[in-house]
């Protein structure tokens, strides 16, 4: 069944169904207009679009309002089925199988048997390279709380590193017996809460305080 939701959409005329499509970008606006509402998020996910500007990880995940207007039935259409003949496919099973071998259910079933072999040009992780000076960007908003967040690029060489950077941003900011929290919120009093989280993926650590 979920190889046929997957292979099988609805299609009329080599196109999406024109109402299912509406809706969904109608949809898609609210919860993209909606990203504001939620201060903290918004101003890290400001910060992440800035240190990878003009780079597939800088792209909000539900992208931008002004880009909807540019799709329709035909072209999301098209983009669908490219994405199934050339995107990197992964399946996972989870939970408890009894009586059945999965992996041979799904080695020989058409629609997956039909798929084309994918080629190894996938985006495997952008680089941000080390500013010499910061670069502070400052967007005023009606609010009673401010919002800071600061993002560091960490210049690791193996995996070694990685672990190491889980032990310092647990030492600064992973918790309340945290530097951050300790010295900016307790000792200093200058934020109603101040912490950082580690991204090993990206090799970055984001310092995040409200006051």
């Amino acid at each position: 069944m979920l190889c046929d939701i997957v292979f099988n959409p609805l299609v009329i005329n080599n196109a999406f169904k024109d109402e299912y499509v509406e809706m969904e970008k109608n949809n898609l606006k609210q919860i993209i207009e909606r990203k504001i509402d939620n201060k903290g998020r918004f101003a890290l996910e400001r910060c992440i679009e800035e240190m990878y500007k003009n780079k597939p990880y800088g792209l909000y995940k539900y992208g931008y309002v002004e880009d909807l207007e540019g799709i329709n039935s035909q072209n999301l259409y098209e983009t669908y089925m490219e994405t199934i003949k050339k995107a990197k496919i992964d399946i996972f099973v989870s939970g408890k199988i009894e009586n059945e071998n999965v992996k041979e259910i799904i080695l020989q079933n058409e629609q997956i048997k039909n798929l084309q072999n994918r080629q190894t040009n996938f985006i495997k992780n952008d680089v941000v390279e080390g500013l010499k000076t910061p670069n502070e960007i400052v967007e005023k908003l009606d609010i009673t709380q401010g919002k800071l967040v600061m993002g560091l690029t960490m210049l690791e060489e193996d995996l070694e590193d990685k672990y190491v950077a889980i032990v310092y941003n647990t030492i600064l900011g992973g918790g309340a017996n945290s530097k951050l929290f300790q010295n900016v919120r307790e000792k200093a009093s200058l934020a109603y809460s101040a912490g950082s989280n580690y991204v090993r993926q990206k090799s970055n650590i984001f310092i995040r305080a409200r006051n």
